[in-house]
């Protein structure tokens, strides 16, 4: 948390893989309290920031980094192409029904370093 710099801090979200966070659900604190609060609400907590999951993060294993903090404002998206609309006449063609389908790529890089702290595995 604190390899973030403090002025990205205030609005990181964690991201993690589904079964890092669900290895995380059970470990506690010293005072018997779970690291990963806010659970029962639907929107997981852990040292007060918000945790999403994320299938881009790798699992908890030796060396993975498994657990990003990142302040979403230095992210920079980039459409890699545009937006694409194909359309089917032979679905459902008994029934006289099209089908559409929409389709964009969009990127993502970091932009400002300072921004984004990693978490891994020794």
């Amino acid at each position: 948390f604190y390899a973030a710099a403090p002025a990205y801090r205030n609005n990181s979200v964690w991201l993690m893989s589904a079964n890092t966070i669900a290895a995380i659900r059970s470990l506690k604190d010293q005072s018997d309290r779970y690291l990963l609060a806010g659970l029962e609400s639907g929107t997981p907590t852990l040292l007060g920031r918000p945790v999403l999951e994320s299938s881009e993060m790798p699992d908890m294993a030796t060396g993975n980094v498994f657990a990003s903090l990142v302040d979403p404002s230095v992210v920079i998206f980039h459409e890699v192409r545009g937006f694409q609309v194909e359309r089917s006449d032979s679905f459902k063609w008994a029934e006289d029904i099209s089908a559409f389908k929409g389709s964009c790529r969009i990127d993502a890089a970091v932009g400002v370093p300072a921004g984004v702290a990693n978490i891994a595995n020794a």
